[in-house]
């Protein structure tokens, strides 16, 4: 065992006492020696590199989401100027037949009609165009996929031709207008 000398009177003690036999203070074991750490070199560590990740060939929803408002917006700033040539001057006509509390004629509920589906019908040949020629031109996508760099293309990478594209607008559309009717006369009637 070894020899423990107390810390206030100096006395060395027995290992095997936990006080000092003189004073009776507390002994405690002496620390042992600290030899000093063998000092290398130091090491190079190269810092990690970080590898981007490989892109996806297919765009996510929410960017094609941004793409698609970014068409509507587009189609919009293009479709106003038609609504206000064809439905504004019918709008106005049928407020001055209400402000007149007339009963409206079949000629000019005709009117009405007409200038609606005139609107119509160039919305949804301006949007197809709009869809097919650009999606199927060196672009390879409308305005809003231009943007945000998507690229419409078939299974093997190549620009699609403008068939298939009136095939998936088509399509499009018809689901689109299949959800309209539901939605007006399942749910509003």
């Amino acid at each position: 065992m070894q020899d423990i000398v107390c810390s206030k009177c100096s006395t060395r003690n027995t290992g095997a006492g936990q006080f000092c036999q003189k004073c009776g203070a507390t002994l405690w074991p002496a620390a042992p020696s600290i030899q000093p750490a063998q000092v290398s070199a130091p090491v190079y560590v190269p810092p990690v590199a970080y590898v981007a990740a490989t892109p996806s060939p297919y765009g996510g929803f929410w960017i094609r989401l941004l793409a698609y408002i970014i068409d509507r917006i587009v189609l919009s700033v293009v479709a106003t100027p038609f609504f206000f040539i064809l439905a504004l001057p019918t709008i106005s006509k049928i407020a001055h037949e209400a402000e007149q509390n007339q009963e409206p004629s079949p000629e000019f509920v005709f009117s009405v009609l007409g200038a609606l589906s005139t609107f119509l019908i160039l919305v949804f040949i301006g949007y197809w165009l709009y869809e097919a020629l650009l999606t199927s031109s060196a672009w390879q996508g409308t305005v809003g996929k231009r943007i945000l760099r998507l690229k419409v293309t078939d299974e093997a990478g190549n620009r699609i031709w403008l068939w298939p594209r009136d095939q998936q607008v088509l399509c499009q559309t018809s689901v689109l207008f299949a959800l309209l009717y539901r939605f007006h006369y399942g749910c509003l009637h």
